[in-house]
């Protein structure tokens, strides 16, 4: 991680990063319903963000796969880095301390916000993240705001993966609040989530949407508990927008038809 390459910058709410309004529905299982759960404990289903600039976005990307490159092994109690981690009564989603990249992005690929990356106190990883569709925003919440995290976007060069852009160290005790709690199974009471957005050109420094981001802790970031996704991208217009030439020739003939209309009347 130290020799990654970029500029390094500690990013806090006032620099060019954005704020977002997150729009969820709260799901209660029977388990929970019979348990007299608190939203805190249970499915938080995201629907959609509003932008700070008005933007409202409902189309997402989320992490179809994930690459555990360093990641501090669990021996029991409150030792290793990045586990899975879900909230008490949720539906979705996987609690799992000694973590495979595959469950990592088990709890990333949902749009479930209590599906989380716990990290423990002193722990330290690195991961490289893969979104199903190309980004032009990274959407972040952290449980606790209280902690740092690092960022960096990567690109494919010769089939390698390759650090490039900003690199960027994001301290949560400055973001919004995201305006939900959570209580997952590794806690024992609900803590605040705060949010915020990055711009891929703006923040990390990328002129084209990307599809691979790096993200990593060590022992002083303060175990940062996360959740990750993606606004999808602009796509370009679909090629069923052309007319194909089927339809080209009939509008062709529809116009002669009509000329010799109009000719015939003037006749």
């Amino acid at each position: 991680m130290g020799s990654a390459t970029g500029l390094l910058f500690v990013l806090s709410s006032s620099a060019s990063a954005f704020s977002f309004t997150t729009h969820y529905d709260v799901h209660y299982s029977d388990a929970a319903i019979a348990a007299g759960a608190s939203e805190s404990q249970v499915d938080l289903f995201l629907k959609a963000v509003t932008l700070d600039s008005g933007t409202y976005i409902d189309t997402f990307s989320y992490v179809q796969a994930a690459r555990n490159l360093d990641n501090d092994f669990w021996e029991g109690g409150n030792t290793g880095a990045a586990s899975a981690d879900i909230g008490d009564y949720a539906s979705t989603g996987i609690k799992a301390e000694r973590v495979t990249s595959e469950q990592l992005a088990v709890n990333l690929s949902t749009n479930n916000l209590s599906n989380i990356i716990d990290t423990e106190d002193n722990g330290r990883f690195a991961v490289d993240l893969n979104f199903s569709q190309a980004i032009d925003n990274l959407l972040i919440w952290e449980r606790g705001k209280n902690s740092r995290l690092g960022v960096q976007a990567l690109q494919e060069v010769n089939g390698e993966l390759v650090a490039v852009g900003n690199q960027l160290i994001l301290d949560s005790k400055n973001w919004d609040d995201a305006g939900f709690n959570l209580n997952t199974q590794e806690i024992e009471s609900a803590q605040r989530v705060g949010s915020l957005g990055l711009n891929v050109k703006a923040d990390l420094g990328i002129d084209n949407p990307i599809t691979w981001v790096r993200f990593f802790s060590d022992s002083t970031f303060n175990a940062p508990d996360w959740k990750f996704v993606g606004t999808a991208a602009s796509q370009p217009e679909s090629s069923q927008d052309v007319p194909e030439p089927a339809a080209l020739l009939g509008l062709g003939l529809l116009g002669i038809a009509m000329l010799n209309r109009k000719l015939q009347a003037i006749a």
